[in-house]
């Protein structure tokens, strides 16, 4: 089976266990290749992994998942993007 990769990006961790473990990942074709809890860390993964998914908290301190994905295609990389916040309004 060919697997998607996925980075995680979230600055709760409550949240980025849920993520990890509410969904089972192999059985349906993906592996989480890296986690970050901020954009500087993701800036990191993103270059490391190249992954084919990356599911990001919308609003983190310093730089939101939104500024981050901008600044990723600036730089031309290319992926999936599933935004997930835990606000009610952004």
């Amino acid at each position: 089976m060919i697997m998607c990769s996925v980075l995680l990006i979230d600055d709760e961790p409550w949240v980025m266990e849920d993520l990890k473990t509410l969904i089972n990942w192999t059985d349906l074709g993906f592996e989480i290749v890296a986690e970050a809890n901020n954009a500087e860390d993701a800036k990191l993964a993103l270059s490391a992994t190249k992954p084919d998914l990356v599911i990001s908290d919308i609003r983190m301190p310093e730089l939101s998942g939104i500024q981050l994905l901008e600044t990723c295609r600036q730089n031309g990389m290319q992926f999936k993007v599933i935004f997930v916040t835990a606000y009610g309004k952004f």
